[in-house]
């Protein structure tokens, strides 16, 4: 539920626009139990007693224990354990002042309160400066805060994950579950705080041409992150219990790190209108990003595999560049090249996997068949790029997957289609 209201105003002879506003929201989550066979247990009381881990059961056999030869599914303990609600409310105030033909200030400021996180008080300030007729540069300013999720504060349950013994069993923590307090002193998720900082330049000509260049730095503090497997090396107390069931490792969400990202984003745009022949959108844009994890409270919970997650397994540049052209016969041709660059990626069980970059094109002509329809066809990524096979011994092969998963584009290869659009007047 929310308000808004706005209007414009005069400072004095300075003209201004004034917003205002406040919402309220009521949030649940829960999760539901799956069939009673998918969480079931036999009757081994053993730690990683599944029948593809690498325990066997308490008497020396193979009986299939919780989740039969899956995964094991949310039992009703998980679900009742889930239930989470809250309420939150906040309000804002914005104003935009123009001091004159060439300049403009905006500052906004926010409160937010949730029930379950407390209170915060956010603002942002942003100026703009017109030199000449076509160019201008900009810059803002501003804080940020985000609430734990419901589903990081309330979901659980126990399943198997790698370790370097094989596979063993493990518990997914809910906030506030005794072992991730008592063992881990982490007995509750907090708000997660940031600040950006932006500044560029646009420019924009009566020729169509459209230019802007922005670079842009997100410092946010007490991130929320997914702990890494934590067992007995990492201070989890022996015979550890989860759900009345033994487990080897637990892993849960916790305010962990904090990160800083810095970019910058060049973006051109090309109108051309006018010509008998038709007209042309053209445009070509480069992007670059870092990531990097700046403050980490306990090394024992950012492990390897997660700080690879946030800080290499995205591409930290892409370049592109297309054209849409579409002529006054009916026809159309639309074309763009990515070039995408490397990621590195973690597996399970394996060294880092390298993706290598690469350029992807797309193609498309377009005819127009009658007076409201339009047949197309196309190919995504028609060069056919992929990146490189994994190893006939690797043991994503268990799951007949030839290439990673976590490939920036893709893992499908060449996509042909066909396209009938029918339009109105």
């Amino acid at each position: 539920m929310n308000a808004d209201a706005s209007r414009d105003l005069e400072l004095g002879s300075t003209p201004a626009f004034l917003a205002v506003g406040g919402a309220f929201r009521r949030d649940s989550y829960w999760m539901e139990a799956g069939d009673r066979a998918s969480w079931a247990c036999g009757p081994s009381d053993n730690a990683g007693s599944y029948p593809a881990a690498h325990h066997l059961n308490a008497d020396g056999s193979t009986f299939a224990s919780c989740g039969m030869q899956g995964y094991p599914g949310y039992s009703t303990t998980s679900a009742a354990g889930s239930e989470r609600q809250r309420n939150s409310f906040g309000a804002y105030g914005d104003m935009e002042l123009r001091p004159s033909e060439a300049a403009m200030v905006n500052g906004a400021v926010r409160f937010e309160h949730y029930s379950d996180a407390g209170a915060s008080l956010t603002g942002k300030l942003a100026a703009r400066r017109r030199m000449g007729a076509n160019a201008a540069f900009r810059a803002a300013v501003s804080t940020g805060f985000r609430a734990p999720r419901l589903a990081q504060r309330g979901f659980n349950t126990i399943g198997f994950v790698g370790g370097s013994d094989g596979l063993v069993s493990a518990g997914f923590l809910p906030e506030g579950d005794p072992i991730a307090c008592e063992d881990f002193d982490a007995c509750s998720l907090g708000h997660e705080t940031s600040l950006s900082l932006t500044g560029g330049l646009v420019y924009s000509s009566d020729a169509g041409l459209e230019v802007t260049a922005d670079g842009y730095m997100v410092s946010v503090s007490d991130a929320i992150a997914l702990t890494q497997s934590l067992t007995q090396d990492h201070g989890l107390r022996a015979n550890a219990r989860f759900q009345g069931r033994p487990v080897d490792a637990v892993a849960f969400w916790t305010n962990a790190i904090d990160t800083r990202t810095v970019g910058l984003d060049i973006v051109a745009n090309w109108r051309l209108r006018g010509g008998g022949w038709g007209a042309a959108d053209l445009w070509t844009s480069y992007h670059w990003n870092r990531t990097e994890i700046t403050d980490n409270r306990n090394p024992d919970f950012m492990g390897m595999t997660q700080t690879m997650l946030i800080e290499s397994a995205q591409p930290n540049q892409r370049l592109g560049a297309g054209a849409d052209l579409r002529f006054a016969a009916g026809a159309g041709v639309r074309l763009s090249m990515r070039s995408i660059g490397e990621v590195e990626t973690p597996f399970i069980f394996e060294q880092p996997t390298m993706i290598e970059g690469a350029t992807i094109a797309d193609a498309e002509v377009n005819f127009r068949v009658a007076d409201h329809i339009r047949l197309s066809l196309g190919a995504n990524n028609f060069l056919d790029r992929l990146p490189s096979r994994l190893p006939d011994d690797h043991v994503a092969q268990l799951w007949s997957m030839d290439y990673p998963s976590e490939s920036p584009y893709g893992i499908a290869g060449r996509v042909w289609y066909m396209r009938v659009d029918v339009v109105g007047n």
